[in-house]
């Protein structure tokens, strides 16, 4: 029996069944009618199976919209439009985006949630293009970051903590592409626990709860129960880790590798 079986509702949402008319709106001239209203705060929270795979007019478009000055938080609907109906080129744009486009910026709690969030996106990506899965692979380890001269946010001043969001980002990016390298990376995690530094550890407890959840009801029924973009998925959290073998494990793992743990605890050694 699915672990979450219990919670799985019988109307299973699918790309024909979920909000026909928005569908509808997202189609040609509608999604263009969005795109141009992206920078408005009151832009709409897509969900992945909401928008159709953009023809090649339209995503360049919306690239050069998103490469355009500004602040990430006036630009959340052009992430999820790249991310979740774009190619695999989407993956470039937005490596610009993340280590081009704010370099030694000081940036608002807000602003550098939004670029975090650009990072998870890209594990929507990664279900269905290879060149995302490369860069989550990649992103999730501080090293990959230390060449680049990131924006600092107010978290910046006791810990790295721009650098914390952006590892733990593609850490739970790679969980919501359901590929073998998450399976993979969680395993790892898993058999080292010490080798995981304090300041990650959350983001690899977190991303054993979606790898759970996505394999057990779905990957749209998962993303509407943890509502990532949101930070609204705190009571499915909790029901998996205090109600479920697995969850349960992994606490005890976040429990262990904190024991006896050798080394800096800075976020910073490898």
């Amino acid at each position: 029996m699915p672990v979450f079986k219990r919670w799985q509702v019988i109307d299973r949402r699918s790309l024909r069944q979920v909000e026909p008319q928005a569908q509808q709106s997202l189609q040609g001239p509608g999604l263009l009618e969005l795109l141009s209203h992206a920078p408005g705060t009151g832009a709409r929270r897509l969900r992945p199976w909401e928008v159709p795979l953009l023809d090649a007019k339209t995503q360049k478009e919306a690239i050069r919209r998103l490469r355009e000055p500004g602040s990430p938080t006036n630009k959340l609907t052009l992430i999820r439009l790249l991310a979740f109906g774009g190619n695999g080129d989407v993956v470039e744009a937005f490596t610009q985006v993340l280590t081009h486009d704010y370099v030694s910026r000081h940036l608002t709690a807000d602003e550098n949630w939004a670029l975090s969030a650009t990072v998870v996106c890209l594990g929507v990506t990664a279900r269905r293009h290879q060149e995302a899965v490369r860069f989550l692979e990649q992103a999730r380890e501080p090293a990959y970051w230390r060449w680049v001269t990131l924006w600092t946010s107010p978290g910046d001043r006791d810990e790295p903590f721009t650098l914390r969001c952006l590892v733990g980002a593609a850490i739970k990016g790679l969980a919501w592409s359901g590929r073998p390298e998450a399976d993979q990376m969680l395993a790892g995690y898993h058999d080292n626990p010490h080798s995981v530094e304090r300041a990650y550890r959350g983001a690899v407890v977190d991303a054993a709860c979606i790898r759970d959840l996505v394999r057990s009801v779905g990957f749209e029924q998962a993303w509407d129960m943890l509502q990532p973009l949101l930070g609204a998925g705190a009571d499915a959290f909790v029901k998996w880790a205090r109600d479920t073998s697995e969850g349960r494990d992994w606490m005890r793992w976040s429990a262990f590798a904190g024991q006896d743990r050798r080394g800096r605890e800075d976020g910073l050694s490898p």
